[in-house]
């Protein structure tokens, strides 16, 4: 977390809600880190990382509810390889 308040520089004029958002975002990697320690063996790992996924999925769904949706454009399919980081 330190590390992170370094990078944001809290008492700078580009502390804003979107830094709000990293520190939140920061710390409920670290939750879920230390919640999944207490997981037993027989849980699968590709059974955390599926309910994972299912819960980032839904809550981007619910956050982006506020948002305005703009559908892709046919030209847009070939940028989408390079629109998520590997």
């Amino acid at each position: 977390m330190l590390g992170v308040l370094i990078i944001l520089r809290p008492g700078s004029g580009t502390f804003g809600i979107w830094s709000l958002v990293a520190l939140g975002a920061m710390l409920l990697v670290a939750v879920r880190d230390l919640s999944t320690r207490q997981f037993g063996r027989d849980v699968s790992s590709n059974t955390i990382a599926f309910y994972g996924a299912v819960l980032v999925t839904l809550t981007g769904f619910v956050l982006s509810l506020g948002q305005g949706w703009v559908m892709p454009q046919l030209w847009h399919l070939p940028c989408w390889p390079w629109a998520a980081p590997s």
